[in-house]
């Protein structure tokens, strides 16, 4: 897996975790390529439910349900059946979030002499119950090339969904952290990449400060007295 593929991923695991949220693929011919990286970042079982390689048309129809009049009349290859198998990796998984993948990455000629569908046509869906965003890839360059492209595009596409859909947070500031003791002496915590993510009193004159550090470990900083102060450098 490339670098941008691994921080691509990592993104949406951070998004996906910090928001508790769940997510489920519907895969064709990336025979689970997706799935794979999105599960290659450590967490990912806090949020990645499974997924569906749903090669033949037998069980996209049967598992992920299809519709076969659909395939039939346009192919597994075209935009309402990635909606579709999104649509349905949703409901066999229970996720908030769902991404498919089906398409024609080669060799060959043209799929169905029906509608036919060219090599290096592939349809990716990404989306909830509230909405279905798609896109088509067209560009022949290989079988090998046409599924490393599929992936990323998927990707980089469930990511920016991910961000329209739940929103941005600078978690990560570039600043240091600073608190003040009862004695109003400062104490560095940490440096650069800190993010406060939980601030609430224990009791009466007391708060609780917990951190995050950019390798993504909590750190239980303490309880402070009522005077306690942050400020951000």
């Amino acid at each position: 897996m490339d670098l941008d593929l691994k921080v691509v991923s990592k993104e949406i695991n951070e998004i996906l975790w910090r928001n508790h949220k769940t997510l489920s693929t519907a895969e064709s011919c990336t025979s689970g390529r997706v799935a794979s990286v999105i599960t290659a970042v450590p967490g990912a079982s806090q949020y990645f439910k499974g997924g569906v390689v749903s090669y033949a048309n037998e069980v996209k129809i049967n598992l992920l349900g299809v519709d076969a009049q659909v395939i039939e009349e346009q192919t597994p290859v075209c935009e309402e059946v990635a909606r579709q198998m999104v649509k349905g990796a949703l409901r066999v998984f229970n996720t908030d979030y769902a991404i498919s993948v089906t398409g024609f990455a080669g060799p060959g000629g043209v799929e169905n002499g029906k509608n036919g569908v060219l090599v290096g046509t592939i349809w990716i869906a990404v989306g909830n119950s509230q909405r279905i965003e798609t896109v088509m890839l067209e560009e022949d360059n290989g079988r090998d090339k046409n599924l490393a492209s599929a992936t990323s595009t998927a990707m980089h596409m469930l990511l920016d969904f991910l961000k329209a859909d739940l929103g941005t947070e600078e978690r990560f500031r570039t600043h240091l952290l600073y608190i003040r003791s009862p004695r109003k002496s400062y104490h560095k915590i940490c440096a650069a990449n800190v993010a406060i993510f939980h601030s609430s009193p224990k009791r009466m004159g007391e708060t609780a400060i917990a951190a995050e550090n950019n390798q993504g470990k909590v750190c239980e900083i303490g309880i402070y007295r009522v005077n306690l102060q942050l400020d951000w450098e």
